[in-house]
C-alpha cells in the first residue's frame, strides 16, 4: 500500500483539483462546457464575450461591439474596413483576407495594436483556429 506521505500527497492533490476549477471550465478556457467550435456561437461565448466585449461594446473604446451573438455578426461578417480601406472585418470563405484574423494574428500591415491587448493575453491557436474555420465555412450565423 501506499506511505502516509504518499496518501496525504494524493488527498491533497484531490483537493486541490475539485476546489480549484468553477466546474464550468471557464479556469481552463472551457466556459459553457467544452473547446472552442468553429460556430459563431462557440466563438460568441468563448472569446469574443469574456475576452473583446470588455472594449467592444455600445459606445465602448472599440470600434465595434461584440458583446452579442448579433452584433458581433452584424459588425464583422463582410462589414467594410476604415483602416486599411478596401479590406473586410470577415470576408466569408478567406480567413486569410479577413482584418480580423490579421489582427489577432499580429500581422504585418495591420493599423493599431495586435488583439487582444494587454492586460488580456492572446487568443490561442486553438481559438485562432476556430476563428479561422468558422470564416472558411462561410462565416454561417
Amino acid at each position: 500500500m501506499w506511505s502516509r506521505a504518499t496518501s496525504i500527497q494524493i488527498a491533497l492533490l484531490v483537493v486541490a483539483l475539485a476546489t480549484g476549477c468553477p466546474g464550468d471550465g471557464s479556469e481552463l478556457g472551457m466556459a459553457g462546457g467544452g473547446a472552442i467550435q468553429p460556430t459563431l456561437a462557440s466563438i460568441q461565448t468563448l472569446v469574443f464575450t469574456p475576452r473583446c466585449a470588455s472594449c467592444h461594446f455600445p459606445a465602448g473604446p472599440g470600434p465595434m461591439s461584440l458583446d452579442t451573438e448579433d452584433a458581433s455578426y452584424q459588425n464583422l461578417v463582410s462589414v467594410a474596413t476604415a483602416c486599411p480601406p478596401g479590406g473586410a472585418r470577415v470576408a466569408p470563405g478567406d480567413p486569410s483576407s479577413s482584418y480580423l484574423v490579421q489582427k489577432i494574428e499580429g500581422q504585418v500591415g495591420v493599423c493599431g495594436d495586435r488583439m487582444p491587448p494587454p492586460p488580456q493575453s492572446l487568443l490561442t491557436t486553438e481559438e485562432i483556429d476556430a476563428i479561422r474555420l468558422w470564416i472558411m465555412d462561410g462565416a454561417p450565423r
